[in-house]
């Protein structure tokens, strides 16, 4: 269940990031969506990389493979990053330091995960690096989660009042919706090595299926606010024709 989340998220990232870059071209937000496109597409990557890895031949491949999943794993990151201080809290010199020093972690973290993993191609999640790198994973999905959840109650706020557009302030609660499930299954994967490392494998298999389970509202939420059909957007209009919607 968990690979089939991932790659379904993998999927849907892919081709988000390219519908996101497509219906971009000429806006004055190029580079907002480019940043988030990019975020998008190279985590969406790595998903894919990983279990590539897993399956080729040899001892080099699997290597060079894995090791261009961890860089796009924490360019992704990085530029999510990026793109949460520039939607969410461009004024913000706090928010523009917070980002500087979650880069310094993010490198701290490879640069120990490196050293700790004897192969890059059979990563082992119980190594304190693993967890770290899950940490900082976890820690910049759930500053996303609270920014987007707070800029949807004032998108919604401001609809209400009708000086807002329903369609993006629904926007930012399906990434808050996305992004918070993607910080449990983050967080979920320390539990699991946890389980892992005491013996425990029933308790170790019910977690893997609930990281399983928590890609697919992330997958749900990502296809609804970037394709937006039709069916989607009538729908919502429906929802929240009233100011209690």
């Amino acid at each position: 269940m968990l690979a089939f989340g991932k790659l379904a998220f993998a999927a849907a990232g892919l081709a988000a990031g390219a519908h996101v870059l497509r219906a971009a071209r000429g806006s004055a937000d190029l580079g907002v969506h480019a940043l988030a496109a990019v975020a998008i597409a190279s985590g969406s990557l790595a998903l894919f990389l990983f279990p590539l890895a897993r399956a080729l031949p040899g001892a080099t491949a699997p290597e060079v493979v894995s090791g261009a999943g961890e860089v796009a794993i924490r360019l992704a990151f990085a530029l999510l990053a990026v793109f949460v201080w520039r939607v969410f809290r461009p004024e913000s010199r706090a928010a523009a330091l917070a980002v500087v020093g979650y880069g310094v972690l993010l490198l701290a973290t490879f640069a120990w995960d490196l050293r700790a993993q004897p192969s890059l191609a059979f990563y082992d999640a119980t190594l304190a690096s693993a967890w770290a790198a899950q940490l900082s994973f976890t820690l910049l999905f759930a500053w996303s989660c609270a920014d987007a959840t707070l800029e949807w109650r004032r998108a919604r706020r401001r609809v209400a009042l009708g000086l807002g557009d329903r369609i993006v302030a629904h926007r930012f609660a399906l990434w808050a919706i996305a992004t918070g499930a993607l910080a449990w299954a983050a967080l979920l994967a320390n539990a699991v090595a946890f389980a892992r490392t005491r013996g425990l494998p029933a308790v170790e298999g019910t977690l893997l299926l609930v990281r399983g389970l928590l890609y697919l509202p992330a997958v749900a939420a990502v296809w609804l606010g970037i394709f937006q059909p039709s069916w989607y957007r009538r729908a919502l209009g429906d929802r929240l024709a009233s100011p209690a919607g």
